[in-house]
């Protein structure tokens, strides 16, 4: 085994865990692990975590290429178990990045999981070639499934690595292009072949979390937007996650028209703190079609006609035609919800749905007397709102 290979990958990370380096290395896990053990002096660790203590002396080492004692070693592993297990760190690796508050690390962390993904391409490709000149964007495709049963797919390369890319953007700031998150969302659909349903889960649970962080339009409405905007943003992704939980097999059909939406910047942008209701055109009968946050519909008396005919953003926004009581008394609702948003001292995402709620439950019960069943239908649209919004009822 190379000790000198391990410190020049030491003396490059200078602070790594033993999955983060071994990427770098020509050895397995418990290799590293051993050789790392052997270099007191030059390396400590705190917990799982090592660090280089003396670069000067690791560089007269590494100089050296002293040779380590042969020591017996076990059978090696088999093929399929060395891919599934380089598969499965690279996926864990890149879930862990969802609890690690350093954008650093978590940058380090992505770049170790694309190691490993470049590895398993390397192995799995029909062409061969060294595992560092592996282009994951080029190359998953010719992933082949493993005969030996490893369950890994091109679909499930190519969702680690966008996971994997989508990290490092988010670590360091830097906008996706919705586009790109279209096409993972078509390899996610194809992820229930290759992985078990709670991996799956928490996969596409992070692609949720990074697409919201990265997404150009939606990154704009998360710093100093209206708090209107910020609501409608909001909104839309926790309603997406709850449809895709219902069946993760068919996230496109959640994700695409969401995306499609998300890339209509006029929707989200133009208008932050007055989103919520915007009158498009006169129809030729008198009718006003209007863009209006679709929970203030649960509002409506029976007696007043309000007809949706489109939705401009999955699970918030709709187009729809009314007439001019209708329509006048969806624009005096969104104002009062509006300007209480913008007045809210509170800023978080949870606190803006509550105070929405508390909004149209006050709302309801001013129009409940012109018809008693809008208690019962903006309680159930307040309840959906709470549980959103992690608030206990």
């Amino acid at each position: 085994m190379s000790r000198a290979s391990v410190l020049a990958a030491a003396l490059s990370l200078r602070r790594f865990t033993v999955p983060e380096i071994t990427p770098y290395c020509d050895e397995d896990l418990d290799a590293v692990a051993t050789i790392l053990a052997g270099c007191p002096g030059l390396l400590g660790s705190d917990g799982e975590r090592w660090r280089v203590v003396d670069p000067a002396l690791v560089r007269e080492e590494i100089a050296v290429d002293r040779p380590t004692v042969a020591t017996h070693r076990p059978e090696p592993p088999q093929r399929s178990q060395v891919l599934a297990a380089r598969m499965l760190l690279a996926e864990e690796t890149l879930l862990e990045c969802g609890d690690e508050p350093s954008p650093e690390i978590r940058s380090t962390m992505a770049s170790t999981a694309a190691n490993h993904l470049r590895h398993v391409v390397a192995t799995c490709a029909p062409t061969a070639r060294p595992w560092w000149q592996v282009d994951l964007d080029r190359d998953a495709a010719e992933v082949e499934l493993d005969a030996a049963g490893t369950m890994i797919t091109p679909a499930r390369v190519r969702v680690a690595s966008a996971l994997a890319r989508m990290t490092s953007s988010e670590a360091a700031g830097a906008e996706v292009a919705v586009g790109f998150l279209t096409e993972v969302t078509l390899q996610v659909d194809q992820l229930p072949q290759a992985v078990d349903e709670p991996r799956l889960r928490a996969l596409v649970d992070r692609f949720l979390d990074l697409a919201k962080a990265v997404a150009g339009p939606v990154r704009q409405l998360s710093g100093q937007s209206a708090a209107p905007a910020r609501l409608v943003a909001a909104l839309a992704w926790l309603r997406a996650r709850v449809r895709t939980g219902r069946g993760v097999e068919q996230a496109s059909e959640v994700l695409l028209p969401l995306f499609e939406a998300l890339q209509d910047r006029e929707l989200l942008a133009a208008h932050p703190t007055t989103c919520l209701y915007r009158e498009l055109d006169t129809l030729p009968d008198g009718r006003t079609r209007v863009a209006v946050y679709a929970d203030l519909l649960d509002l409506l008396p029976r007696q007043y006609a309000c007809e949706p005919t489109s939705v401009l953003l999955p699970g918030v926004l709709i187009e729809a035609v009314a007439d001019g009581t209708t329509s006048g008394h969806l624009q005096e609702w969104a104002s009062q919800l509006e300007d209480d948003l913008v007045g809210s001292p509170f800023g978080s995402e949870s606190a803006l749905i509550g105070q929405t709620a508390h909004m149209l439950e006050n709302l309801a019960v001013r129009t409940a007397g012109l018809d008693d069943s809008v208690i019962q239908r903006s309680d159930r649209t307040r309840t959906e709102l709470l549980s959103l919004a992690d608030v206990r009822v």
